[in-house]
């Protein structure tokens, strides 16, 4: 049984960490609270939209080394020869 992480979540834990690390950073700098809502939900989004390409980023990456590919086997082969040639030309 494989369980998978929806990037959503991914995404919404760094866009609500961020939130929460810029309202304890303005509240310690003591700001007005207008302006540290307002810089706490920009943060927020962007940061959202940040974990949510990260997240499918990472998750490409993983189905990538996680599935095998006949086309990874193949590609491993020709890549290993022109090393093995360089390596014969040093010595």
């Amino acid at each position: 049984m494989q369980r998978e992480i929806p990037a959503n979540v991914i995404g919404a834990c760094f866009g609500l960490s961020a939130f929460a690390i810029a309202l304890l950073g303005g509240l310690a700098a003591g700001q007005p609270a207008a302006s540290i809502l307002s810089a706490a939900t920009v943060s927020m989004l962007v940061c959202y939209v940040l974990g949510l390409i990260i997240a499918r980023v990472a998750d490409v990456a993983v189905r990538e080394v996680a599935a095998p590919d006949s086309r990874t086997s193949g590609a491993s082969a020709t890549t290993s020869a022109p090393h093995d040639h360089a390596v014969q030309e040093a010595a």
